[in-house]
C-alpha cells in the first residue's frame, strides 16, 4: 500500500510538472510577442509581468504538489 501511494504520487508529480512546462513555454512565447510589440515603452512592465507569472505559477504548483504529497502519505 505504501509503495502504491508512492508511485501514484510520482505519477501526479510528473503529470503536473509536464503541464507546468507546457504552460510556461506557452507564456514564454506570449512574453516574447509582447516584448517585440511593445518594446519602446513597456519593457519594464513586461519583465515585471514575466517575473510575477513565474513566481505565482511556481508557488501554485509547488503548493499543489505538497498538497498531493501530504494527501498520499498522510
Amino acid at each position: 500500500f505504501f509503495f502504491f501511494s508512492f508511485s501514484f504520487f510520482f505519477f501526479f508529480f510528473f503529470f503536473f510538472f509536464f503541464f507546468f512546462f507546457l504552460y510556461f513555454f506557452f507564456f514564454f512565447f506570449l512574453f516574447f510577442f509582447f516584448f517585440f510589440c511593445f518594446f519602446p515603452f513597456s519593457f519594464f512592465f513586461s519583465f515585471f509581468f514575466f517575473f510575477f507569472y513565474f513566481f505565482f505559477s511556481f508557488s501554485f504548483f509547488f503548493s499543489f504538489s505538497l498538497f498531493l504529497f501530504s494527501f498520499f502519505f498522510f
